[in-house]
């Protein structure tokens, strides 16, 4: 994978790992895939992480599916900013020659009735040999009524 330029997103939230953007990721277009009538909304994080004005708001049983990120075992999981009720399902799939990888997960509307970054969310890399790289997306399924932005990508460097 590329070297990409890293940040201290999460350092005000004591997390002084360095991420990079996914691609789309700040949601100030709409370039992941829609699956209903997903738009982009007013409402942006309040932390300012990618000074954007957009987030991406999902009604009950809409989804959007990221661009393909290229992954590696350096990079074991991703955060994001989000602010929902009920439950925001994650949906994770690395794809490393020929053979893809699932795993599931959810947000809990609990943690995030305000504006919250996310637990880590693990892209499932360990497996993929040093010095190979895959491609992995994310789905986003919303169970209620939820705004997500900034996805971010922990790329290991510490």
């Amino acid at each position: 994978c590329p070297v990409q330029a890293t940040t201290q997103e999460f350092a005000q939230f004591g997390d002084t790992n360095e991420y990079f953007l996914a691609p789309g990721g700040a949601f100030e277009t709409l370039t992941w895939t829609r699956f209903g009538n997903v738009v982009l909304s007013n409402q942006n994080d309040p932390f300012a992480l990618a000074d954007g004005s957009y987030s991406v708001h999902l009604s009950e049983g809409e989804s959007v599916r990221s661009m393909p990120i290229c992954v590696d075992r350096t990079t074991p999981h991703l955060r994001f900013v989000a602010k929902g009720n009920d439950q925001l399902d994650v949906e994770v799939r690395v794809s490393y020659r020929g053979s893809t990888d699932s795993s599931n997960g959810s947000v809990s509307g609990d943690a995030h009735r305000a504006w919250a970054p996310s637990r880590y969310i693990s892209l499932k890399t360990d497996a993929i040999p040093a010095g190979e790289s895959a491609s992995a997306t994310v789905t986003f399924r919303s169970q209620g009524d939820w705004r997500v932005d900034n996805v971010f990508v922990d790329p290991y460097r510490r």
